[in-house]
């Protein structure tokens, strides 16, 4: 498998919900909040019309970039790697989200529910680090969310006590 790639601008339609979706490293299946902080440029765009369209278009001309890619799943990385560079993007979309749902309900709520994305995501990077999905496959959401909800508490202690004391073994 060639890693490096090559781009193709007539893929670009076909690759964008895989992008977006996919079992297979998806930006909003593997990492859910992002879904909310691409709304929140919505927000932003009411209350700064310059920044929230540049933002935008930010994200959207990424989108494209890794859509046209023949490797737009990442290859092997954990979640898609390919937009850590739109990571200041993402803070202002949330940022403006959480800043208008704090008008509507309690700062409490907001808080559990990141804490819970938090959780999520702690349980995401424990099944890749432990190898307990596949780091280049498509991972169903449905198993990475059992696993998270089952499998990862059941064996954290250990897997905790391995990555400490016999990080080796996560090599093998």
């Amino acid at each position: 498998v060639n890693y490096h790639g090559s781009f193709d601008l007539l893929s670009v339609p076909a690759n964008v919900m895989k992008v977006l979706l996919s079992d297979q490293h998806g930006l909003f299946n593997w990492t859910p909040i992002l879904l909310f902080s691409i709304l929140g440029l919505f927000y932003l765009y009411k209350i700064d019309p310059k920044l929230g369209s540049g933002l935008s278009l930010a994200f959207i001309l990424n989108l494209i970039i890794v859509s046209g890619w023949s490797v737009w799943y990442g290859a092997q990385s954990f979640g898609h790697r390919m937009f850590v560079d739109m990571t200041p993007v993402f803070i202002f979309g949330l940022a403006s989200l959480i800043k208008k749902l704090n008008e509507k309900v309690g700062l409490r709520y907001i808080i559990a529910a990141c804490a819970l994305f938090i959780l999520w995501n702690f349980g995401l990077m424990i099944q890749y680090g432990s190898r307990m999905i596949d780091s280049a496959a498509s991972v169903p959401f449905m198993e990475r969310a059992y696993n998270n909800l089952f499998v990862v508490p059941r064996k954290f202690y250990i897997i905790m006590k391995n990555f400490i004391l016999a990080r080796g073994s996560f090599l093998k």
